[in-house]
Order: C-alpha cells, then structure tokens, then sequence
C-alpha cells in the first residue's frame, strides 16, 4: 500500500512534485509514498510529507483508493494507493528532497493537464478530487 497527498494551501492551490526517478520522471506527482511495515496510511502520510517536502499538515482528509500497477526494476508491483487531501499552512516553506524531487509547482486545480500527471492512479484520484468522475474528459 502507498499513500499520495494532495497538499493545498490557503489560496487553493495544489503542490505538484516533478518526479526526480522513474517511473515518470520528469512528470507530475505527489509526496507521498510506501507504507512501512506497521504503519498507518494517517503515520506514512505525515512521514512521506515531511520526508519529501518538509511540510507539517494542519489537516486531512480521506480522498479515495486506487489501484496502481506500479513498475520498478522490470517487475510489476499491484498497489493499492490512498489518497489524501492535506491543508498546510500559507507561509509554508517546500525543502525538497533532492533524491525524490526534481521541482515543485503551486498550481491551481484547472492549470493541471492529467496528461502531465505520472501515475493513472493519480490522475483518477486528481479527478475525484475535483468532483467529476475519473472518466470525464475536458471539453
């Protein structure tokens, strides 16, 4: 299992990480991550968070599940991913961890093109989040 955080601030905004390795470098993804061995999604939500971003949530919420055939090494790994909506504050700082992040985007919901987003997981997630079924298109 992995968990995926949508961080928002005050303003609406999401926080996307570009994607330092692969699978789907170069794209958008979240902070977020593998749950260790008895860890709570909720625990490995805060880990990931702070690990990757240095950010403290003020708040989460359960978004949705879902399943992603996660690649890696030539093997193909079935995961379930959880993801959050997670509320920090205005003034939070990004220190980034190099090794998992390439860059970081602030973006409002409407300036993401799934198509940009790494992981079909992420992206049916993105438009759960969004309200609309993870089948809809843009017009």
């Amino acid at each position: 299992m992995a968990v995926g955080a949508f961080v928002r601030r005050p303003d609406g905004r999401l926080l996307w990480l570009r994607r330092a390795k692969e699978p789907g470098r170069g794209k958008l993804g979240l902070a977020g991550g593998f749950l260790d061995l008895w860890e709570t999604a909720e625990e490995a939500l805060v880990r990931e968070l702070r690990e990757e971003t240095g950010l403290e949530p003020l708040s989460w919420r359960f978004v949705c599940s879902a399943p992603n055939p996660y690649e890696f090494a030539g093997v193909r790994y079935p995961v379930c991913d959880l993801f959050f909506e997670v509320r920090v504050a205005a003034e939070a700082a990004i220190r980034a961890q190099a090794s998992e992040v390439a860059g970081w985007e602030w973006l409002p919901e409407e300036a993401v093109n799934p198509d940009d987003i790494a992981f079909p997981s992420v992206r049916h997630a993105f438009a759960i989040l969004r309200g609309r079924s993870p089948t809809d298109r843009e017009t």
